[in-house]
C-alpha cells in the first residue's frame, strides 16, 4: 500500500514528532505547514496530491511581528470553503480543550474534533476507512468503465495494509483477476457478441480450444488472449498485460506452481503486478470509443 499523504497545518509544537511516527506505523505520511498561505499553495500545487488535510482547530499565529503588525492568521469558514475545496479534512487539536473561538468554528462546521493526545488511533482508523471508500474516485475512469463489483475488492486489496493476510501471500488474487477478465470478455460492450475478424480467425483456427462458431465473448480466456494478441489495434503493452493475466490463472501445473510460490512468499510481487496488469487493460479499454472499436 502506498502511504496516505496527509498535509497538517500545525504550529510546529512538540507533539508533531510523536504523531508523525505513529502515523507512519499506520501507512500515513504527514507533512506540515505553519502558514495558511503556504498551506493553500501546497493544496493547489499540481506536483503534490494530498489525500487528507488536518486542520488544527486552535491554529492561530501572529504574522509580520517584525514589521510591527498584528495580522492574525487563523482558520475560518472562508479558508475551509475556498482553499480546502475537494480535499477531505479533519479537525484536530493538541490541547485538552478548545478555545472559545475554536468552539464557535466547530459549531459552524459541524464536524468532530479529534483530540490527538487520546484519539490519534481513532483518527488513523477514520482516515484509512475514508481513504478506502474513495477508491472509486481515485480510479474513476476505470471504475466507471468496469461495473463488476469484484474490481473494487481487488483495488481494496491493492491499497490494503492487512498484516493478517498480506497481498504478497494472497493466492486468491490470480482467480479474482481472471473473474474480472471474464467480465471484460462477456459483459463489456467492447467485445460482447463481436465476430472474430477473418484475418485473425485464419491465424488461430488451429488452436485446440478455439470454437469457430463462437463470438469473441464466448471463447475461453486463453483463446481470447490470442485473438487480442493478433489484433492490429491493441497496443503491445495491453496484449502483454492480457497474456500475463490469463497465463497465470489457467488450470494446469503452472497455475498450481504459481499458487504455491505465492503462499510460500517466494514470489512476493506477482499478486500486486497482476492487479496492475489488469488496470493497464481496463484503463486502455475505458479510453476507447465503444461504437467504433474493432479488433
Amino acid at each position: 500500500m502506498d502511504k496516505i499523504k496527509v498535509l497538517w497545518m500545525n504550529n510546529g509544537d512538540e507533539s508533531l514528532h510523536t504523531f508523525s511516527l505513529k502515523a507512519s506505523d499506520n501507512y500515513i505520511m504527514v507533512e506540515t505547514c505553519q502558514s495558511i498561505a503556504k498551506c493553500a499553495e501546497m493544496l493547489s500545487s499540481q506536483h503534490s496530491k494530498w489525500h487528507v488535510l488536518l486542520l488544527n482547530i486552535d491554529y492561530e499565529i501572529k504574522e509580520g511581528r517584525l514589521k510591527g503588525t498584528r495580522k492574525t492568521n487563523s482558520i475560518d469558514i472562508d479558508f475551509i470553503n475556498n482553499k480546502v475545496k475537494g480535499t477531505p479534512y479533519y479537525l484536530v487539536t493538541d490541547g485538552e480543550k478548545l478555545s472559545r473561538s475554536a468552539n464557535t468554528l466547530v459549531k459552524l462546521i459541524k464536524k468532530k474534533v479529534y483530540y490527538l493526545k487520546k484519539e490519534a488511533d481513532l483518527l488513523f482508523q477514520r482516515i484509512k476507512l475514508d481513504y478506502e471508500q474513495l477508491i472509486p474516485v481515485r480510479y474513476e475512469k476505470i471504475c466507471r468503465f468496469c461495473q463488476y463489483p469484484g474490481l473494487i475488492d481487488l483495488l481494496k486489496i491493492l491499497e490494503s495494509n492487512d498484516k493478517k493476510e498480506p497481498i504478497e501471500r494472497n493466492s486468491k488474487i490470480p482467480n479474482q483477476v481472471r473473474i474480472v477478465l471474464e467480465w471484460l470478455k462477456k459483459d463489456s460492450l467492447l467485445f460482447k457478441g463481436k465476430a472474430i475478424p477473418a484475418y485473425i480467425q485464419l491465424k488461430i483456427e488451429k488452436e485446440k480450444d478455439y470454437k469457430k462458431e463462437m463470438p469473441i465473448d464466448e471463447q475461453p480466456l486463453n483463446i481470447f488472449s490470442k485473438i487480442v494478441g493478433h489484433s492490429s489495434i491493441v497496443p503491445v503493452y495491453v496484449k502483454r498485460s492480457i497474456y500475463a493475466c490469463t497465463s497465470t490463472n489457467q488450470p494446469g501445473s503452472h497455475y498450481t506452481d504459481i499458487n504455491k510460490a505465492i503462499l510460500a512468499g517466494s514470489a512476493p510481487y506477482v499478486t500486486r503486478s497482476l492487479i496492475y496488469e489488469l488496470l493497464n487493460i481496463l484503463y486502455w479499454c475505458a479510453s476507447l470509443d465503444e461504437k467504433t472499436f474493432e479488433l
